[in-house]
């Protein structure tokens, strides 16, 4: 088979050269998908204490049995009980949580410990969920933010 200068001498390369230019570009996109997933991933670790007390507020408007206005109030109650129970569960070992308690218990216990420190509110979410479950359910005052967490 003869071809011109520059031409194609056998289909079986064309093919060949697009799945070595796919692969190339697979890989390109998957080192960015990454990256994004890598950042997103960071940012959830930066729930910040006025976020947590604005959920609060939330949840105490739906436990005073005010009428629910918005879905927005909704997510926002869910979002402070799944949190505020999501940190007792992955640090139960640094928080001895008494058996009889219950878990409608803690969001209080730790909306109780916000409404008594706004002078703490600019910290990490996390770190106010842990003190005020140590302090208000354990009894135990820790040295401040002398656990280590992460």
């Amino acid at each position: 088979m003869t071809t011109k200068k520059g031409a194609r001498a056998d289909y079986g390369e064309t093919i060949l050269e697009r799945e070595k230019a796919m692969k190339r570009i697979c890989k390109g996109l998957l080192v960015i998908a990454s990256i994004f997933l890598i950042s997103t991933v960071a940012e959830a670790q930066f729930y910040r204490g006025e976020k947590l007390v604005e959920d609060w507020k939330a949840y105490k408007m739906m436990l005073a049995s005010q009428p629910v206005k918005s879905p927005e109030l909704v997510q926002r109650m869910a979002n402070y009980v799944g949190y505020v129970v999501g940190v007792c569960d992955a640090y139960f070992d640094l928080i001895a949580v008494p058996p009889e308690m219950t878990v409608d218990q803690i969001p209080n216990a730790v909306g109780e410990y916000l409404d008594d420190h706004p002078e703490e509110w600019h910290e990490p979410a996390v770190h106010l969920v842990i003190q005020a479950l140590m302090e208000r359910i354990t009894r135990q005052v820790p040295e401040k933010k002398k656990y280590d967490i992460y």
